[in-house]
């Protein structure tokens, strides 16, 4: 009955009675599919939150209390103040630590929103019906495990967040995922900017298993001054403000990294999620080690399941994470290696959210985002999301990889486009540096360099922390038998003489 209405746009949304009751299709004459109107919603109070004072219409004659389609009365449509309170508290848990980011005070939402899931009409309200189930759903069958198979595994669902100015990166991220020995799996790509990516855009026509969406959006960048959590004021922008600038778009519609991870949750069809960054290094048995990982973890924790009732998922919420990994340094592709329990530069204090703050390794069951959502925020959404996850007593575990000898995948680093800022302490790179490629990402390698190649990295002008000068793995031995302040001053006369175009005639500092 709704979806015959589709078409057409004066009859496609929700509203609410004189009363401010939202309401559905008519009980009575069963053939009108909602009230008519533009979209006029309310949100339903929560009973955990206080009296606001919200306006709501009063009641101004009959004809506000009758259906002006079908002349039933209006209470006989159906009453969706329970459904639009679970939306409600979905978008209330996307937002809940996104104190610059306030609910939409008046939602709009099509006829056909009640038919989806209540995480599909909470991301159309957020983003104002950028995200639109009816535009972006998956048409067509998911990936299945072979049906020789004695025991079929369930799909895994890879989700990569990535944007315009990462798309250097994205044939990278397409091989790594071809790589993989893991059967059935689907990569879900969602992508933003001013041009969706060319190569996906192909790749997605011939790989039935490619699910790819772009937003016309921006990348919000969210700016902290010190002295912020005292009350100092932020701003809200966005971090490739001069391509924007260059078509005319001073200020574009934007979305945090959290809102990506959440859309390309909300399109996967895999049981289990796992996280790919689109410029890191994942060796062809990736996947199949770190399901081993996660399926070991669900049998421990199958007697004590965390259970809701917004979980739809036939598994458990369990995750798990890295606490060791390969590092890579694309500026000269020297490859490390990093174990957050035993690297002395890490400090003990430090070591909870390195265990579990890196997201680029993160696999979960679908279950654990139907419990809670990924936060709507700029940088920490990953551990954000599973410090709720702790807190609702899910098992999440960090397991540690085979070792230095054997590669499962590379956490790399590059100045220009990197979100995590890398393994630092301070300004010096952590890990410790190895000799050669790791054999398991070998073939990698001709499509990293290509991309690191595609990346301009950036020239600090000053030295130190704040202004994003680093030592890497290839300069740390050296720059620790040195001393300290000297390489520092050695550094910052170099970035002064390229900027001004001369020779150096400046010597290394003398070893300690």
């Amino acid at each position: 009955l709704i979806a015959s209405y589709g078409a057409d746009t004066k009859n496609t949304w929700l509203n609410a009675d004189a009363l401010g009751v939202p309401r559905g299709p008519c009980r009575m004459c069963k053939t009108c599919p909602g009230l008519p109107g533009f979209g006029q919603l309310y949100w339903p109070q929560l009973p955990d939150e206080e009296p606001r004072g919200e306006p709501r219409p009063e009641p101004n004659g009959h004809s506000s209390l009758r259906c002006r389609r079908c002349d039933c009365p209006g209470h006989q449509h159906q009453n969706l103040e329970l459904w639009l309170m679970d939306v409600k508290l979905r978008a209330k848990q996307v937002r809940a630590i996104s104190w610059y980011r306030p609910l939409p005070q008046q939602p709009r939402l099509p006829m056909v929103a009640p038919g989806w899931s209540r995480s599909a009409a909470a991301l159309f309200a957020l983003t104002e019906g950028t995200f639109d189930p009816r535009r972006c759903a998956v048409k067509g069958p998911r990936p299945r495990a072979s049906a020789a198979e004695d025991e079929a595994l369930p799909l895994v669902s890879v989700v990569a967040p990535t944007s315009w100015v990462r798309r250097g990166f994205h044939p990278l991220l397409y091989e790594c995922f071809c790589k993989q020995d893991y059967d059935p799996k689907e990569l879900v790509v969602v992508d933003t900017g001013p041009e969706p990516s060319a190569f996906f855009q192909e790749k997605a026509q011939e790989d039935p298993r490619i699910i790819y969406r772009h937003f016309r959006v921006a990348d919000s960048r969210l700016d902290l001054p010190e002295g912020w959590k005292k009350g100092a004021p932020c701003s809200l922008g966005i971090s490739d403000q001069d391509i924007w600038e260059n078509l005319g778009e001073a200020q574009p519609t934007s979305w945090s990294l959290g809102i990506k991870r959440n859309v390309a949750i909300e399109l996967a069809a895999g049981e289990i999620i796992a996280h790919f960054d689109d410029d890191d290094l994942y060796a062809p048995g990736y996947l199949s080690w770190m399901y081993e990982r996660l399926s070991n973890v669900l049998k421990k924790s199958k007697d004590s399941p965390v259970t809701s009732e917004y979980i739809e998922s036939n598994m458990p919420p369990a995750a798990v994470t890295l606490k060791a990994w390969h590092l890579l340094d694309l500026s000269d592709m020297t490859f490390g290696y990093m174990d957050v329990e035993n690297d002395p530069l890490v400090p003990k204090e430090q070591r909870y959210g390195w265990l579990f703050g890196w997201g680029f390794s993160y696999m979960f069951t679908r279950s654990c985002w139907e419990l809670t959502p990924v936060p709507d925020v700029e940088w920490s959404e990953d551990i954000s999301f599973y410090e709720d996850l702790k807190r609702n007593k899910v098992p999440v575990v960090p397991v540690k990889p085979p070792g230095a000898s054997k590669a499962i995948c590379a956490h790399s680093y590059h100045a220009k486009v990197n979100t995590s800022g890398g393994e630092f302490s301070g300004a010096v790179r952590c890990g410790r540096a190895l000799p050669e490629v790791p054999q398991e990402l070998l073939e990698l390698m001709p499509l990293a360099q290509q991309a690191a190649g595609a990346v301009p990295q950036r020239m600090d002008q000053s030295i130190g922390e704040k202004s994003g000068f680093r030592v890497s793995l290839s300069e740390k031995q050296e720059f620790l038998q040195c001393r300290g302040q000297a390489w520092f001053a050695y550094q910052q006369q170099r970035i002064t003489e390229r900027k001004n175009k001369t020779i150096s005639v400046t010597t290394w500092p003398s070893p300690c």
